[in-house]
């Protein structure tokens, strides 16, 4: 869709949904003559404030908290005209030219205003524009707020102040119904999100959304809808429609509040559908704990009638998980007590050694799963012989395959050797050694299996991840155990980075380029090792997911065993060139009786630096097939693993 000079040119003169704004079938909202719901609560506050005691309102509140995760309310002492002005400068902000809405943002890190196009999934925009920003402490946020509308500071810190006076005063209901200390809120809902949206008219709201389906992250949520809507909420199955009721405000339960009242209030998961003929506008106001706070459920609410049911996690940890959004939902999922899943016990071969069957948090739906385990060693791939120098072969390689093997590369026997026993010691190591290790590390990261989750699964693997360029700043900072963990990976990381170097030099006499082009989009090297233990049914589940690699070029130690596959044609057995190399799609398959290591080494540009088609690679009969984009700008846009394939499909032209 062509972003034009004024909006009403963008988006109130498209006839058709442009294909890149169609999801698929499952996403889409199918059936659009869906009636507005009549059960969902309406609680009146006024009541409230006029008793006292564990009073009707608050028991309505925790009945309409527990049975739809939502409720509306009214006489909520949010004064009409504050609302009103509210909404009339989020219009005045979404009615500026384009180039005024995203001018005014160049990389303000405290306010974000996106468009249709900077959020993706698997490659397919939203229907809809966003203006978020933090609003606590409202003092110092101000300040930092749009300029323009001149109005906007003025008018939103007055709907904010009122709108955080209505929280606490929901949050102490909800406090009160649960029987938990009065403030007990007051440390977990320390930092205060506004989202403002604007959804154009659709030509076709059957093929598109606003808003995928998703929980929010928060404690809990309160929404403007103003005099129109485009609510949906999962009940027992079905979409329903939250109707408008004028001045009031919806409530949503957030994760966080489902965690903390150990599952008796429930998150429920929303989307939002467009009109064809009615422009919508909303705010929402998120009430999310501080990174550092620790969200566990109430210890007055788990006793042995009531047991644990989520792990105790630090907002910034959850988060931190699940970046891409709707995994939130994920997360809650991810939050239940493992004693639901597969039992964390002390030792490793205890946790997956003696597991007879699939868990069902690890079984991927069938598009997801390996199908057919039979698929034959592919004797094509090319076998480079480096001593060779074979530019042509490695050129030749890299446009039908998109990878290769190299031997006579240089790395010495014995370096590999001691690289993989070193992994396969840390991966030995007893779960709580790996993971106590590892306390607020930014510098390096280890996941088991249900850190990682694509739709609620887990992917049958462990990982150990961290920076390895420059080396002598790195190296202090990885892993202190096993003992020579640094030592030997040092060593490895020396040769692979000579053997890489060496690559990217044929690769780049190979298409023309100057020697050591290169060598400014490859500063950034991160070391990943992979532990793949048997698996009771490989059929059913995933080492890692079918995706393209982010980076430049990736090398990959596989040891004495195999799981990887690639996908040529059909079957399982591309940016600086401007598309004469191919990035392969690829994945990594169990094995039932053989436990796999893994080693791999990616080379990615720097955050700030600017990939685009190489100028030599371009002329008249050779158009660029890719946008220039900064690399950081690619990594932000698909956080979920797996959607930087959705990236590098989204960027050709073609």
């Amino acid at each position: 869709m062509e972003i034009k000079e004024d909006k009403d040119l963008r988006w109130f003169d498209v006839e058709f949904v442009p294909e890149d704004y169609i999801f698929s079938k499952e996403e889409r909202p199918r059936n659009l003559d869906i009636p507005v719901c009549d059960l969902i609560p309406v609680i009146d506050l006024a009541k409230a404030a006029a008793s006292s005691g564990r009073t009707q309102p608050i028991e309505a509140v925790l009945t309409a908290s527990q049975e739809f995760g939502l409720f509306q309310v009214v006489n909520h002492g949010v004064p009409e005209k504050t609302l009103n002005n509210a909404m009339c400068v989020v219009k005045e902000f979404f009615d500026m030219p384009s180039k005024d809405r995203t001018g005014i943002v160049p990389h303000m890190k405290n306010w974000i205003y996106t468009n249709s196009t900077d959020f993706a999934k698997d490659g397919v925009h939203l229907w809809r524009e966003n203006l978020k920003h933090p609003c606590h402490p409202l003092e110092k946020s101000i300040p930092l707020w749009p300029q323009k509308p001149t109005r906007y500071q003025e008018v939103i810190a007055a709907y904010v102040a009122e709108i955080q006076k209505l929280s606490s005063r929901i949050l102490e209901m909800i406090c009160k119904g649960l029987g938990l200390d009065p403030g007990y809120f007051n440390d977990k809902s320390e930092v205060q999100l506004l989202s403002t949206n604007f959804y154009p008219p659709c030509p076709d709201p059957s093929l598109t959304l606003g808003i995928l389906a998703h929980q929010d992250p928060s404690l809990i949520t309160l929404l403007y809808q103003g005099n129109s809507t485009g609510l949906q909420v999962l009940k027992d199955g079905e979409w329903i429609n939250v109707g408008v009721i004028p001045n009031a405000f919806v409530v949503n339960i957030g994760n966080q509040l489902e965690i903390i009242s150990n599952g008796k209030l429930k998150s429920i998961k929303h989307r939002v559908v467009n009109s064809m003929h009615e422009t919508r506008r909303s705010i929402a106001t998120f009430v999310n704990p501080s990174p550092d706070c620790i969200i566990e459920p109430a210890k007055i609410l788990v006793n042995e009638l009531e047991p644990i049911r989520y792990k105790a996690c630090q907002y910034k940890e959850y988060v931190h998980r699940n970046k891409a959004f709707g995994d939130y939902t994920v997360a809650l999922q991810n939050a239940v007590h493992a004693e639901n899943s597969m039992e964390m016990k002390e030792g490793k071969d205890l946790r997956w050694f003696d597991v007879k069957n699939v868990p069902e948090p690890y079984i991927f739906s069938k598009e997801n799963r390996p199908q057919n385990l039979d698929s034959p060693v592919c004797d094509s791939i090319p076998v480079i012989d480096l001593e060779k120098m074979p530019v042509d072969e490695i050129l030749k390689a890299s446009q039908e395959f998109g990878f290769f093997h190299v031997i006579n590369h240089g790395v010495p026997e014995k370096t590999m050797n001691d690289a993989m026993d070193v992994i396969k010691e840390f991966f030995d190591m007893p779960s709580k050694d790996r993971s106590g290790i590892i306390p607020n590390s930014k510098n390096w990261i280890y996941i088991d299996s249900t850190d990682y989750n694509k739709d609620g699964v887990f992917l049958w693997r462990e990982n150990l991840k961290h920076p390895c360029h420059p080396l002598e700043k790195c190296i202090p900072q990885w892993p202190q155990t096993p003992t020579r963990y640094q030592e030997v990976i040092a060593a490895y990381v020396v040769e692979t980075q000579k053997l890489s170097s060496r690559i990217l030099e044929m690769a780049c006499k190979g298409l023309g380029l100057d020697p050591g082009y290169f060598t400014d989009k490859s500063e950034v090297q991160l070391l990943s090792t992979n532990f793949y233990p048997p698996c009771p049914d490989p059929s059913l589940t995933m080492g890692i997911l079918a995706h393209y690699d982010p980076s430049l070029i990736t090398i990959l130690n596989q040891g004495g065993s195999t799981g990887l596959q690639f996908l040529k044609g059909d079957e399982w057995i591309n940016i600086i060139s401007n598309g004469k190399f191919k990035s392969p799609k690829h994945r990594v398959v169990n094995s039932r009786h053989e436990t796999r290591r893994s080693i791999a080494i990616f080379l990615n540009p720097s955050p700030d630096c600017v990939i685009e088609p190489a100028k030599v690679l371009v002329d008249g009969s050779e158009p660029p097939r890719y946008e220039a984009n900064q690399y950081k700008d690619f990594i932000g846009r698909n956080k979920s693993f797996g959607d930087y394939t959705a990236t590098l499909l989204t960027q050709s032209d073609n």
